[in-house]
C-alpha cells in the first residue's frame, strides 16, 4: 500500500488490485479459431495495451483524490470500471478486425 498527501489535507491510499481484465481477453482470444500465433501476438499485445489504459486509470484516481474524493470514489466505482471492460472490448473487436482484413477467420457453412 501507498500512502500519498501532504499533512495540510487527509492522506489519500492507493492499493493496486491485481486486475483479471488481462485474463479476460486472453480467454476470448484463446476461445477464438485463429491461428496460435495471431493468438498469442494478440494476448500480448493486448494485454499490453489493456496495462496502458490501467496506468492512466491510477494516475487519474490519485489526482481526482488529491482534489475531491467524492468525483474520486464516482471514478473509482462507476467510470473505470465501465472504461477498462470497454477497452478489453475493444481490444478483442480490433484484433478480431485484424484477423478478418487478413482472412485468417474460418468460413462457417450454413
Amino acid at each position: 500500500m501507498t500512502t500519498v498527501g501532504d499533512h495540510s489535507r487527509p492522506r489519500l491510499s492507493l492499493e493496486h488490485e491485481r486486475e483479471l481484465l488481462g485474463l479476460a481477453l486472453a480467454a476470448a482470444m484463446l476461445a477464438f479459431p485463429a491461428p496460435w500465433k495471431y493468438k498469442l501476438a494478440g494476448i500480448g499485445l493486448g494485454t499490453a495495451a489493456v496495462q496502458a489504459v490501467n496506468v492512466v486509470r491510477v494516475i487519474s484516481l490519485f489526482y481526482l483524490g488529491q482534489w475531491d474524493m467524492k468525483v474520486f470514489e464516482f471514478a473509482h466505482l462507476y467510470l473505470w470500471q465501465a472504461l477498462i471492460m470497454l477497452d478489453v472490448l475493444v481490444v478483442w473487436l480490433l484484433w478480431v478486425r485484424f484477423l478478418a482484413g487478413r482472412s485468417l477467420l474460418p468460413s462457417f457453412k450454413t
